[in-house]
Formats: C-alpha cells, sequence, structure tokens
C-alpha cells in the first residue's frame, strides 16, 4: 500500500468554498481510478492562508503515477487555475 501526502492552500481571501470544491473533486474522480482505496482530508488552521492537507492511499505507486498524471487529474487541475490554489 502507498500512502500520499499532499497539501493544498489559498489565499484567505479567496472563498475557502472553493478550495473544498476543489479536493472534494480530485477525491471524487480518483476513487474511480484502478488502485485507489481511501482518503482523508483535514484542515490545517493557519492565519494567513486556508490548508488542506489530504492524505490518499492506493494499491500501489503505479495506480499512483496512473491517477496523477491522468487526464482527469489534469483537467480538474486547470478549471481551478485562476483561484491561486497552491500545490
Amino acid at each position: 500500500m502507498l500512502k500520499v501526502i499532499s497539501f493544498k492552500s489559498i489565499e484567505k481571501q479567496i472563498s475557502r468554498l472553493t478550495l473544498v470544491e476543489y479536493t472534494n473533486s480530485l477525491t471524487y474522480h480518483a476513487r474511480f481510478n484502478s488502485g485507489y482505496l481511501y482518503s482523508d482530508s483535514y484542515w490545517i488552521k493557519n492565519d494567513d492562508k486556508c490548508k488542506i492537507v489530504t492524505i490518499s492511499c492506493w494499491k500501489n505507486s503505479a495506480d499512483w503515477k496512473n491517477w496523477y498524471s491522468s487526464s482527469i487529474r489534469k483537467n480538474i487541475e486547470i478549471s481551478y487555475n485562476n483561484n491561486n490554489i497552491k500545490q
């Protein structure tokens, strides 16, 4: 099993909801990919930025790499590019 930790943040003046939608969209689509097991997301309290850490579990690194390089994931990332989300 492979666990992947990802950090996402957004400037506070931009809606927290945008960050939640982005994270939820990635999780929703990841679960249909081969090897995805589960994921959990957590808020990190910070005064300057809204931050989320997500821990996802995959059967192996090849499955994770397939998801990471997938066109679905890239399209989600592109659709949120104008929101200043940092990964």
